[in-house]
């Protein structure tokens, strides 16, 4: 027998979440409270998860380099790194504000990691949650 209400563990396509982007106002509404310039290609929670995460890598990864890997794809073996490291590690609270910093919509976030094959497992059961309808 089947959970009805289980999260499945394949991440859904692209079109079953959402591109409507973060803003100031839904910050506020949300009480994440963020100056300007740690959003969108500089957003505080993804310097933060990255700085944590790659400690080791010989050059940390930025949030622009995150942000360049969702939106401005180069297709590199360090961009995929850095994709695989916030799939795998981002909790749950830190993928919405992300998203709410305006580092990603669901929709582009979820694009990117269907292009670089990060499509199964605990990762993409966080980020189903985030699906519409």
């Amino acid at each position: 027998m089947r959970d009805r209400d289980a999260v499945p563990r394949d991440l859904g396509p692209p079109e079953v979440f959402s591109d409507r982007r973060g803003s100031s106002a839904e910050r506020k509404r949300c009480g994440l409270d963020v100056p300007e310039g740690q959003t969108g290609r500089r957003s505080r929670t993804v310097t933060s998860r990255l700085r944590m995460s790659c400690a080791g890598w010989r050059r940390v990864p930025t949030a622009e380099e995150f942000h360049d890997a969702v939106h401005r794809p180069a297709g590199t073996e360090r961009e995929s790194s850095i994709l695989l490291t916030w799939f795998h590690e981002a909790e749950m609270s830190e993928q919405l504000d992300a998203r709410l910093e305006e580092a990603y919509t669901w929709r582009q976030l979820v694009r990117a990691l269907h292009r670089v094959g990060l499509t199964r497992g605990a990762g993409a059961q966080r980020i189903n949650r985030f699906a519409r309808g």
